[in-house]
């Protein structure tokens, strides 16, 4: 096997949602520190080669709810991360990094965070169990939820954010199976109608 993922992992001196084109990925916390600029906490974890994780406000607001304000207390937890899609600068959608699962909790856990000015959304984040990403089972509420907002879309773009919901989630391949096969129904659709 040829590994070609090396060239095009991004050039910076943080994580970035860049670096989430292959999937999800979790670390475990090795420091936590204080530095100037638009992202003052600075998360060092293994083998991040000199690339902390610089949270934004709103992941700042769940480390802290969920973990508490004490950041020295991160040291050995563990937590997913993933590129979320659908985050905006300045009104284009470029991708961001969010949290998906944490170790420390036994149970998902909702939180409601700001999602617009004057407007907040819940928030859902899933636990890790022995530092694995535990399988959800897909009920037939979300899936039907999920083929509905698939149905919904009118270009790729739209459904992959439906994707990234789905790998959040991270059900089991029960479930996954189930919805990918409508998935690749509805992708195989929307691509013959934008060859049109």
């Amino acid at each position: 096997m040829i590994d070609i993922s090396k060239a095009i992992i991004p050039k910076s001196d943080q994580l970035n949602a860049d670096d989430f084109v292959s999937g999800p990925k979790t670390i475990k916390i090795t420091g936590v520190k204080i530095v100037a600029g638009d992202q003052p906490v600075s998360i060092s974890y293994e083998g991040d080669a000199g690339k902390p994780w610089k949270p934004c406000k709103s992941m700042c607001r769940v480390l802290v709810q969920i973990w508490g304000h004490d950041g020295e207390k991160y040291v050995g937890q563990s937590i997913t991360l993933y590129n979320e899609l659908s985050v905006k600068w300045a009104g284009a959608e470029v991708g961001g990094i969010r949290i998906s699962h944490m170790s420390g909790i036994d149970k998902p856990l909702t939180l409601m965070l700001t999602a617009t000015r004057g407007n907040k959304k819940p928030y859902k984040i899933l636990p890790i169990v022995d530092n694995t990403i535990p399988k959800n089972k897909l009920t037939e509420e979300e899936f039907t939820e999920l083929v509905e907002k698939m149905e919904a879309c009118k270009n790729m773009g739209e459904l992959g954010n439906v994707a990234s919901q789905i790998k959040k989630e991270n059900y089991d391949d029960e479930g996954t199976e189930k919805l990918k096969v409508y998935y690749s129904t509805r992708l195989n659709t929307i691509r013959e109608g934008e060859k049109v």
